[in-house]
């Protein structure tokens, strides 16, 4: 399967989020965000001798980078929220890749049960996560309440 290259794919992506109804600073965010990821991702210059790492490998692979750069938000005392939201943006870009290109569906079930501390949530109760699903049904009824966006809600 045929990706085009990053700069070309986050044309794309933002166009995908325009008709998706987001506002112009959610796609700016979105986009920042990925460039983070994607930077971190990527190999200094001089060890990258010969080596080129795509979209694509970044996305096959995610789990392999993903918890790095989780220690790495970690470490260096990133707020929570802004962990948050930069896997709201990786998950969004995964689901994208995957509706226009394709790419394996599961992309997006390795940022599922990651919190924004890098730790996965393993070993949950079923009670447990019954109530973080009824916490988070609420929550949404909360927003749907407060008038947010559709957008806003889905996230």
């Amino acid at each position: 399967m045929y990706l085009p290259d990053q700069v070309e794919l986050l044309k794309f992506f933002q166009a995908f989020l325009q008709q998706a109804g987001l506002s112009s600073v959610s796609i700016k965010n979105y986009l920042s965000d990925l460039r983070h990821f994607l930077s971190f991702t990527s190999p200094e210059p001089s060890a990258a001798a010969g080596l080129t790492l795509t979209t694509k490998d970044i996305f096959q692979n995610l789990n392999q980078y993903l918890d790095p750069y989780l220690q790495a938000q970690k470490a260096s005392f990133t707020p929570a929220n802004t962990t948050a939201r930069r896997l709201a943006s990786i998950r969004r870009f995964s689901t994208f890749l995957h509706a226009q290109f394709g790419l394996a569906p599961l992309q997006g079930q390795a940022l599922k049960g990651t919190n924004p501390q890098g730790l996965a949530l393993q070993g949950v109760s079923p009670a447990a996560s019954l109530s973080s699903a009824k916490i988070l049904d609420q929550f949404k009824t909360y927003l749907e309440k407060d008038k947010k966006t559709p957008s806003t809600v889905k996230n």
